[in-house]
């Protein structure tokens, strides 16, 4: 190989180094801005995570907060219903009361005295109406909606 084709050969050699320096350049600079890009992104999936769940837990806390108050409110129609349920037994028993005080007859049997809200000698069992003459005693409790296990109660318990 002669000197004008050994310099050929160089001077091809040294311009294929330049254009793959070139486009090394190239890929270097589309891969910084590939990665800026990548950066920016992920900052901002970042700042949108973040952003999210400050969001979630605002929902929470007010959720939280509406449920808490929902339960105060709950709570208090539960009291009021039960001074509803508590004045209708009430009211129940001295309607009866007052009506076996005017006419102290229960079925065919005439009574004497009439007791409301007597308490056992426990102190434990309350007797909303007792009925008593010198043969017999009645026992009536006052329910607004008697329950089969009512019933079972007074005849065992009572």
């Amino acid at each position: 190989m002669d000197n004008t084709q050994f310099d050929k050969m160089m001077q091809g050699m040294f311009q294929g180094m330049a254009e793959l320096r070139e486009s090394q350049a190239k890929t270097d600079l589309q891969l910084r801005e590939s990665q800026t890009k990548s950066d920016l992104e992920s900052q901002k999936l970042r700042e949108f995570q973040a952003e999210t769940s400050l969001q979630i837990r605002e929902s929470q806390a007010k959720t939280d907060s509406q449920l808490q108050e929902l339960e105060r409110k709950l709570d208090r129609v539960g009291e009021i219903l039960g001074s509803i349920g508590i004045n209708t037994g009430l009211f129940a028993e001295r309607l009866f009361a007052s009506s076996f005080k005017e006419n102290p007859v229960l079925g065919e049997t005439r009574y004497d005295e009439i007791k409301c809200n007597v308490l056992d000698s426990n102190g434990k069992t309350e007797y909303d109406i007792l009925l008593i003459n010198g043969s017999s005693v009645a026992i009536v409790e006052v329910k607004y909606k008697a329950h089969p296990k009512d019933i079972e109660d007074l005849l065992e318990k009572k």
